[in-house]
Protein backbone atom coordinates (compact mmCIF):
# COMPACT_ATOMS: atom_id res chain seq x y z
CA UNK A 1 0.00 0.00 0.00
CA UNK A 2 2.78 2.37 0.88
CA UNK A 3 4.35 1.66 -2.43
CA UNK A 4 0.96 2.41 -4.39
CA UNK A 5 0.70 5.43 -2.30
CA UNK A 6 4.35 6.90 -3.15
CA UNK A 7 3.74 6.50 -6.26
CA UNK A 8 0.70 8.00 -6.74
CA UNK A 9 1.84 11.11 -5.36
CA UNK A 10 5.11 11.03 -7.75
CA UNK A 11 2.43 11.38 -10.38
CA UNK A 12 1.46 14.48 -9.30
CA UNK A 13 4.76 16.79 -7.76
CA UNK A 14 6.53 16.69 -11.20
CA UNK A 15 3.48 18.25 -12.96
CA UNK A 16 3.19 21.22 -10.66
CA UNK A 17 6.99 21.88 -10.85
CA UNK A 18 7.63 22.30 -14.00
CA UNK A 19 4.05 24.42 -14.20
CA UNK A 20 5.89 26.45 -11.44
CA UNK A 21 8.95 26.75 -13.91
CA UNK A 22 7.12 28.28 -16.36
CA UNK A 23 4.72 30.67 -14.85
CA UNK A 24 7.33 32.04 -12.48
CA UNK A 25 9.74 32.55 -15.77
CA UNK A 26 6.08 34.16 -17.05
CA UNK A 27 5.55 36.44 -14.28
CA UNK A 28 9.26 37.94 -13.74
CA UNK A 29 9.22 38.74 -17.12
CA UNK A 30 6.10 40.30 -17.41
CA UNK A 31 6.62 42.18 -14.30
CA UNK A 32 10.33 43.70 -14.49
CA UNK A 33 11.19 43.37 -18.34
CA UNK A 34 11.46 46.59 -19.85
CA UNK A 35 9.86 45.79 -22.64
CA UNK A 36 6.84 48.12 -24.14
CA UNK A 37 6.25 46.15 -27.71
CA UNK A 38 2.71 44.56 -26.71
CA UNK A 39 3.52 42.28 -29.79
CA UNK A 40 6.23 40.98 -28.07
CA UNK A 41 5.16 40.49 -24.51
CA UNK A 42 1.91 38.48 -26.05
CA UNK A 43 4.33 36.51 -27.72
CA UNK A 44 6.32 35.48 -24.57
CA UNK A 45 2.70 35.18 -22.79
CA UNK A 46 1.29 33.10 -25.90
CA UNK A 47 4.61 30.33 -25.76
CA UNK A 48 3.94 30.20 -21.42
CA UNK A 49 0.27 29.38 -22.39
CA UNK A 50 1.48 26.53 -24.52
CA UNK A 51 3.98 25.69 -22.17
CA UNK A 52 1.58 24.90 -19.82
CA UNK A 53 -1.21 23.55 -21.55
CA UNK A 54 1.00 20.83 -23.03
CA UNK A 55 2.39 20.01 -19.18
CA UNK A 56 -0.98 19.77 -18.04
CA UNK A 57 -2.32 17.43 -21.02
CA UNK A 58 0.55 15.40 -20.52
CA UNK A 59 -0.63 14.99 -16.73
CA UNK A 60 -4.00 14.45 -17.82
CA UNK A 61 -2.92 11.41 -20.48
CA UNK A 62 -1.04 9.75 -17.81
CA UNK A 63 -3.39 10.02 -14.72
CA UNK A 64 -6.15 9.37 -17.03
CA UNK A 65 -7.06 6.47 -14.56
CA UNK A 66 -6.63 8.13 -11.45
CA UNK A 67 -7.97 11.57 -11.52
CA UNK A 68 -11.52 12.51 -11.49
CA UNK A 69 -10.78 15.87 -12.57
CA UNK A 70 -9.76 14.44 -16.24
CA UNK A 71 -12.40 16.44 -17.88
CA UNK A 72 -11.94 19.54 -16.10
CA UNK A 73 -8.09 19.48 -16.67
CA UNK A 74 -8.45 18.56 -19.84
CA UNK A 75 -10.25 21.14 -20.97
CA UNK A 76 -8.31 23.73 -19.29
CA UNK A 77 -5.36 22.20 -21.04
CA UNK A 78 -6.70 22.35 -24.50
CA UNK A 79 -7.71 25.54 -24.22
CA UNK A 80 -4.54 27.03 -23.06
CA UNK A 81 -2.85 25.65 -25.83
CA UNK A 82 -5.48 26.66 -28.48
CA UNK A 83 -5.59 30.12 -26.73
CA UNK A 84 -1.83 30.38 -27.02
CA UNK A 85 -1.79 29.26 -30.37
CA UNK A 86 -4.31 31.65 -31.35
CA UNK A 87 -2.22 34.93 -29.74
CA UNK A 88 0.96 33.25 -31.80
CA UNK A 89 -0.23 34.01 -34.98
CA UNK A 90 -1.94 36.89 -34.27
CA UNK A 91 -0.06 39.07 -32.54
CA UNK A 92 -1.70 42.53 -33.70
CA UNK A 93 -5.02 41.24 -32.61
CA UNK A 94 -7.10 43.79 -30.85
CA UNK A 95 -7.09 44.23 -27.02
CA UNK A 96 -10.13 43.83 -26.09
CA UNK A 97 -10.00 40.25 -28.00
CA UNK A 98 -7.09 39.29 -25.79
CA UNK A 99 -8.61 40.99 -22.48
CA UNK A 100 -11.75 38.81 -23.38
CA UNK A 101 -9.87 35.44 -24.26
CA UNK A 102 -7.59 35.60 -21.76
CA UNK A 103 -9.83 37.14 -19.04
CA UNK A 104 -12.11 34.04 -19.60
CA UNK A 105 -9.43 31.34 -18.86
CA UNK A 106 -8.03 32.93 -15.81
CA UNK A 107 -11.26 33.40 -14.54
CA UNK A 108 -12.14 29.57 -14.98
CA UNK A 109 -8.87 28.33 -13.87
CA UNK A 110 -9.41 30.68 -10.62
CA UNK A 111 -12.36 29.21 -9.92
CA UNK A 112 -11.13 25.48 -10.41
CA UNK A 113 -8.28 25.89 -8.17
CA UNK A 114 -10.47 27.14 -5.25
CA UNK A 115 -12.95 24.42 -5.85
CA UNK A 116 -10.08 21.72 -5.92
CA UNK A 117 -8.31 23.54 -2.97
CA UNK A 118 -11.47 22.85 -0.98
CA UNK A 119 -10.91 19.41 -1.32
CA UNK A 120 -7.28 19.47 0.18
CA UNK A 121 -6.66 18.70 3.68
CA UNK A 122 -3.85 20.05 4.32
CA UNK A 123 -4.70 24.31 5.76
CA UNK A 124 -1.51 25.43 4.59
CA UNK A 125 -2.11 23.79 0.81
CA UNK A 126 -5.87 25.26 1.57
CA UNK A 127 -4.82 28.44 1.83
CA UNK A 128 -2.30 28.37 -1.05
CA UNK A 129 -4.85 27.65 -3.99
CA UNK A 130 -7.10 29.68 -2.47
CA UNK A 131 -4.97 32.59 -2.58
CA UNK A 132 -4.05 31.79 -6.47
CA UNK A 133 -7.60 31.30 -6.84
CA UNK A 134 -8.98 34.24 -5.37
CA UNK A 135 -6.34 36.34 -7.63
CA UNK A 136 -7.35 34.74 -11.08
CA UNK A 137 -11.07 35.14 -10.23
CA UNK A 138 -10.47 38.97 -9.64
CA UNK A 139 -8.27 39.42 -12.05
CA UNK A 140 -10.62 37.36 -14.46
CA UNK A 141 -13.37 39.78 -13.94
CA UNK A 142 -11.08 43.12 -14.07
CA UNK A 143 -9.98 42.37 -17.53
CA UNK A 144 -13.40 40.90 -18.62
CA UNK A 145 -14.96 44.00 -17.67
CA UNK A 146 -12.07 46.65 -18.68
CA UNK A 147 -11.25 45.03 -21.37
CA UNK A 148 -9.87 48.46 -23.50
CA UNK A 149 -8.64 50.20 -20.64
CA UNK A 150 -4.48 50.15 -19.57
CA UNK A 151 -3.42 47.08 -21.70
CA UNK A 152 0.32 47.33 -20.00
CA UNK A 153 -1.21 47.89 -16.58
CA UNK A 154 -3.67 44.41 -17.19
CA UNK A 155 -0.55 43.02 -18.54
CA UNK A 156 1.36 43.56 -15.54
CA UNK A 157 -1.33 42.35 -13.45
CA UNK A 158 -1.54 39.50 -15.64
CA UNK A 159 1.98 38.76 -14.72
CA UNK A 160 1.55 39.21 -10.94
CA UNK A 161 -1.20 36.64 -10.97
CA UNK A 162 0.87 34.28 -12.77
CA UNK A 163 3.85 34.56 -10.45
CA UNK A 164 1.74 33.83 -7.55
CA UNK A 165 0.24 30.84 -8.96
CA UNK A 166 3.76 29.85 -10.00
CA UNK A 167 4.79 29.63 -6.68
CA UNK A 168 1.47 28.51 -5.66
CA UNK A 169 2.68 25.11 -7.90
CA UNK A 170 6.29 25.48 -6.48
CA UNK A 171 5.17 25.41 -2.42
CA UNK A 172 2.71 22.58 -3.61
CA UNK A 173 5.36 20.37 -5.31
CA UNK A 174 8.33 20.64 -2.44
CA UNK A 175 5.18 19.71 -0.06
CA UNK A 176 4.49 16.44 -2.11
CA UNK A 177 8.45 15.82 -2.29
CA UNK A 178 8.41 15.86 1.30
CA UNK A 179 5.49 13.49 1.73
CA UNK A 180 6.89 11.47 -0.24
CA UNK A 181 10.12 11.80 2.41
CA UNK A 182 7.48 10.81 5.14
CA UNK A 183 6.47 8.01 3.02
CA UNK A 184 10.06 6.67 2.95
CA UNK A 185 10.08 7.19 6.88
CA UNK A 186 6.46 6.33 7.79
CA UNK A 187 3.59 4.69 5.70
CA UNK A 188 0.97 6.79 6.66
CA UNK A 189 -2.67 6.63 4.56
CA UNK A 190 -3.61 9.99 5.13
CA UNK A 191 -0.89 10.94 3.16
CA UNK A 192 -2.15 10.56 -0.24
CA UNK A 193 -5.60 12.53 0.33
CA UNK A 194 -3.48 15.35 0.64
CA UNK A 195 -1.95 15.34 -2.74
CA UNK A 196 -5.18 14.42 -4.08
CA UNK A 197 -5.91 17.62 -6.71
Amino acid sequence: MAKQIKNYIEHYWWHFCLQAVVAIAFGIFALVTPIRTLSTLIMVGALALIAIGVIGLVRVFTEVRQSQKFIVNLLLSLAGIAIGFYLAFNLHVGFRVIASVIGSLVLIRGLFDIIAGLHLKDPGDKFMWAVAGIAGVVLGIVMLNHPNEGGMLLFWLLGLYVLIFGLTNLFYAIHLRQLINQLDKKPVKKIAKKAKK
